[in-house]
C-alpha cells in the first residue's frame, strides 16, 4: 500500500522528504510530504534539481557527485538537529 492512502497521517515523526527533479516518483513523494504537513506534521521537502532517482549514490563529478554530497550534508544536518531536539525547519 502506498503511504498516501493511509487513513490517518497525523502525529507522525518529523520527516525529510527527498526528491530528484527527473525522478518518476518525484510528484508522489512531494504530494505525500504536503499531506503530512496538512496533517500537522513537521516535514522538510527538498527537490534536488537536475538529478535522476538514484543520484545520492553517484560518485563521479560528471554524474552528480556535487548533488550527492549536498544530499549527504543535508541528511547529516537533519539527523543532528533531530538528535539535539532542534526544529528541522
Amino acid at each position: 500500500m502506498t503511504p498516501v492512502l493511509a487513513p490517518n497521517l497525523s502525529n507522525l515523526a518529523p520527516a525529510f522528504i527527498v526528491t530528484a527533479e527527473f525522478d518518476v516518483e518525484r510528484d508522489e513523494g512531494e504530494f505525500y510530504g504536503r499531506l503530512l504537513q496538512q496533517a500537522g506534521n513537521t516535514v522538510l521537502i527538498k527537490r534536488y534539481l537536475g538529478m535522476p532517482h538514484a543520484f545520492a549514490h553517484y560518485n563521479s563529478p560528471e554524474r552528480g557527485l556535487t548533488k550527492a554530497q549536498e544530499y549527504i550534508r543535508d541528511t547529516c544536518s537533519i539527523i543532528k538537529k533531530a538528535h539535539a531536539g532542534m526544529p528541522l525547519v
